[in-house]
């Protein structure tokens, strides 16, 4: 007679066999973490600074040279290939890196963070400040181009304000239009004094250009976290050794004689 206080044959081969299973899916979760840890290389993340300090010339207003435009300038394919053909020494270990590189801004707008990644801690920061140095010169003659276009439009308006003068002058002297003319002539005195204010804001703003961009110290390596990728590994590794522990526990406590289906059918 059965005794039905007995555990099923399943729950006695899991009680006789719960400490291999257990081992065996350990073992597996320490031999992924292990190989993870030793074929998978380090990555390093490298960082710079670029302090931008406004150059408004003494007159509030906007402008796109500051960190926020330049944080996007810094990332531009043509800056990042004219980069690439001026790396040298531990740059070149890794090339890649510079295309790899994200920037952007601080609260204050104030300075420009870029950073990359890489196997090779210093190819990575080697490529940061070459990218710094290489963008620096060029933005300061690209803000210069602007400064001095704009010097030139200040000169024209100028000159049109004085060739207005003569006619206006004329008019308000012998012409009906007297009291027209002298009100023009006004204005055009308004718009003169800003033009001078705003010239010479823009010859201040040529003469202190080179002083808006400074590196912010060396860039600062640090490495990566390997945490995720251990853990993945670790939970394959887990699962593999439980796949092991059940079959090893079907071949243990199979009854004689029984066959499994593949050597079922090799028999035939």
């Amino acid at each position: 007679m059965t005794n039905p206080n007995a555990p099923s044959p399943p729950a006695s081969r899991l009680r006789a066999f719960w400490p291999v299973l257990v081992g065996l899916a350990l073992a597996g979760g320490v031999i992924g973490g292990v190989l993870a840890a030793a074929f998978t290389p380090k990555t390093y993340r490298a960082t710079i600074g670029l302090r931008v300090k406004l150059n408004l010339g003494g007159i509030a207003t906007n402008s796109s040279y500051d960190a926020s435009g330049d944080s996007i300038r810094l990332m531009e394919m043509p800056l990042l290939r004219l980069t690439r053909r001026q790396l040298h020494g531990p740059a070149r270990a890794d090339p890649g890196a510079l295309f790899r590189v994200s920037c952007t801004r601080n609260r204050s707008d104030t300075v420009a963070w870029c950073s990359t990644t890489s196997t090779n801690g210093r190819a990575a920061a080697a490529s940061l400040r070459q990218l710094v140095r290489t963008f620096i010169p060029l933005n300061i003659d690209s803000q210069i181009g602007e400064f001095e276009a704009l010097l030139r439009n200040l000169k024209n308006q100028y000159g049109e304000l004085g060739r207005s003068d003569r006619r206006l002058t004329t008019a308000a002297q012998h012409g009906r239009r007297g009291a027209q003319a002298r009100r023009e002539l006004r204005v055009n005195e308004d718009v003169r004094r800003q033009i001078l204010v705003h010239e010479a804001s823009v010859r201040r703003q040529i003469r202190d250009v080179q002083g808006t961009l400074q590196v912010a110290g060396s860039p600062r390596v640090v490495e990566q976290s390997r945490t995720s990728i251990l853990a993945l590994w670790a939970l394959v590794g887990l699962a593999l050794g439980a796949v092991l522990a059940g079959a090893f526990m079907g071949w243990r406590t199979r009854p004689p004689g029984v066959r499994t289906r593949m050597e079922a059918v090799a028999a035939r």
